[in-house]
């Protein structure tokens, strides 16, 4: 399937605060498909160290390594596929969409024991619409 490797980036503002979504434009044969109907997010928080209430260049290090490792084990044959990212108001969210949960997880939990520990939450639901991948899209790219 074609995988969408044009992303569009989106900055704003929440309560003064900065934040910026990276979303990937071209996902149309993976939600044709009709098998990613699970959406799972991985939530990091960390605690910013100044007003803009994003991370520090440690951390965005840190939270680059394990995005490119994630994507490594979940994306190579498309078992789910990263759909767009959030940073900003001290989290960074990750927004997947994946075609069976149970091996998702067992892949996540793969990666996160090979590194050191990371304050991450998981959440996940279902959304065979993709209605929240839809929601942020613009309009112009639908």
């Amino acid at each position: 399937m074609e995988t969408g490797e044009s992303w569009l980036g989106m900055e704003g503002l929440i309560n003064g605060h900065p934040y910026l979504i990276r979303i990937r434009e071209t996902m149309q044969s993976f939600i044709n498909a009709k098998r990613y109907n699970h959406r799972f997010d991985i939530v990091w928080k960390y605690t910013a160290v100044d007003e803009t209430m994003m991370p520090q260049a440690a951390q965005m290090l840190q939270m680059e390594e394990a995005e490119q490792d994630l994507l490594g084990v979940l994306e190579k044959d498309e078992q789910a596929m990263l759909t767009m990212v959030y940073l900003g108001n001290n989290q960074k969210v990750l927004y997947w969409y994946s075609s069976n949960l149970e091996e998702t997880a067992k892949r996540i939990n793969a990666v996160l024991q090979s590194t050191p520990e990371l304050p991450v939450e998981i959440f996940a639901s279902e959304d065979a619409e993709w209605k929240q991948y839809k929601t942020v899209l613009p309009s112009s790219s639908r």
